[in-house]
């Protein structure tokens, strides 16, 4: 059917839980929203002719939504006052950094030596 194929979903029937994991991010911002299950009629709707009233504005909804990404992890909490809100942003990036193998230092290039790890036979 399309659509991406590293999501997995959890507890979706439940009413007071679900979970959503995607395997696999690139790099980039990706906006965390959360929804009601059942938004409102918009009012002026008519069904078979018929004026369809307003309904009465949903209670808001408390919470709190954990994040887990790429080893971090953050508690986020929320109140849901209308349909859907965004709560929260992901942002996936790459760093670079030099690290010591079995206490070699890692040397750049900076001269006639064009060796980067020192020989050791």
């Amino acid at each position: 059917m399309g659509g991406r194929t590293d999501v997995t979903t959890g507890d979706v029937t439940a009413a007071d839980r679900e979970q959503l994991a995607i395997r696999s991010l690139r790099r980039g911002n990706y906006l965390v929203e959360i929804s009601r299950a059942s938004p409102a009629i918009p009012s002026g709707t008519a069904i078979f002719g018929i004026p369809v009233p307003a309904p009465a504005p949903s209670a808001p909804v408390h919470g709190t939504l954990d994040v887990t990404a790429l080893g971090s992890h953050r508690a986020i909490p929320f109140q849901l006052t209308g349909n859907r809100a965004v709560i929260g942003r992901v942002s996936v990036h790459l760093e670079e950094r030099f690290e010591e193998i079995d206490g070699t230092p890692v040397q750049l290039y900076n001269g006639p030596d064009r060796r980067i790890i020192p020989d050791r036979r």
